[in-house]
């Protein structure tokens, strides 16, 4: 759990509760080694504290399925390359298959990009885009696309959010 969160807090010694005093919520601390004293996980921001709470339930659900609704909520497009990175990678270690929702087209160009990278390439034959059309008779009709479909239209510029077919 550690390594992966070093994506977000590099110098990071570990994420541990509090102990509080009997009146006080127990909360998570975290112990970086460039800091004299520990800070509250949350002091990091919400893209830190989804990530935690994203790779705790990763790890929990080895060998099973996991299901994110709004995956970015939280998380800085400017995360969004590192954030991929370290799920997809935790879901592959722990063998979990991930369904994760986003109307966020940033959050899925970074997604195709990560997936375009050398090192993550052999994992796009397992990813998948699926989008939600509410059809004239107000029945929803899911669509399946594999990677490169999903790639091909972000390369075009098409919307891939879903909607209208």
């Amino acid at each position: 759990l550690f390594e992966y969160m070093r994506i977000f807090i590099p110098d990071l010694i570990y994420i541990e509760p509090s102990a509080p005093k009997s009146d006080e919520s127990i909360f998570l601390i975290v112990t970086q080694k460039s800091k004299n004293s520990t800070l509250p996980l949350g002091f990091y921001g919400e893209g830190t504290v989804k990530l935690f709470r994203i790779l705790l339930e990763i790890i929990a659900n080895k060998g099973k399925r996991l299901m994110i609704d709004e995956v970015d909520t939280g998380i800085h497009y400017s995360r969004f390359s590192s954030f991929w990175n370290v799920i997809l990678l935790a879901a592959v270690r722990h063998n979990v298959q991930l369904f994760m929702t986003t109307h966020n087209e940033e959050c899925i160009k970074y997604f195709v990009d990560v997936l375009s990278e050398p090192k993550m390439k052999s994992y796009q034959k397992d990813a998948r885009s699926i989008s939600l059309v509410e059809l004239p008779d107000k029945s929803v009709k899911a669509y399946t696309y594999p990677f490169g479909h999903l790639e091909a239209n972000i390369l075009m510029g098409n919307d891939v959010r879903g909607g209208a077919r």
